[in-house]
């Protein structure tokens, strides 16, 4: 719950926080990665579905073949890319993760004050 209230903090990520989580909570770093894949792959099917949903319901869209098609070809990169970020993470680790977000938020602060 509290990492859930961090990922609200401008710079500090879903995925960052979960995985924070689940290492404080003893998970390897492979499992919590793949969890957090899992859990979140679900969010987002839930949401999509909604927004779909409530535009061709309420905004009279209708999906054709080409939506159909732009739908499998981004399922398919979601599979390719979860499977390159946890063979990534297997042999990497998290720390190339961790070291993009912190020069990131550094960057970030040095132009907030400018």
């Amino acid at each position: 719950g509290v990492t859930q209230l961090a990922a609200y903090l401008s710079g500090v990520g879903r995925i960052a926080a979960g995985l924070t989580a689940a290492r404080i909570m003893g998970f390897e770093r492979p499992a919590a990665y793949r969890f957090l894949l899992l859990a979140n792959a679900l969010i987002l099917l839930a949401v999509g579905s909604n927004d779909a949903l409530q535009a061709i319901l309420h905004e009279g869209l209708h999906p054709g073949s080409g939506d159909l098609i732009a739908g499998g070809v981004s399922f398919a990169l979601v599979l390719v890319a979860t499977g390159v970020g946890l063979a990534w993470t297997n042999r990497m680790g998290l720390l190339p993760f961790a070291v993009y977000r912190f020069i990131l938020g550094l960057i970030m602060v040095g132009l907030a004050l400018i």
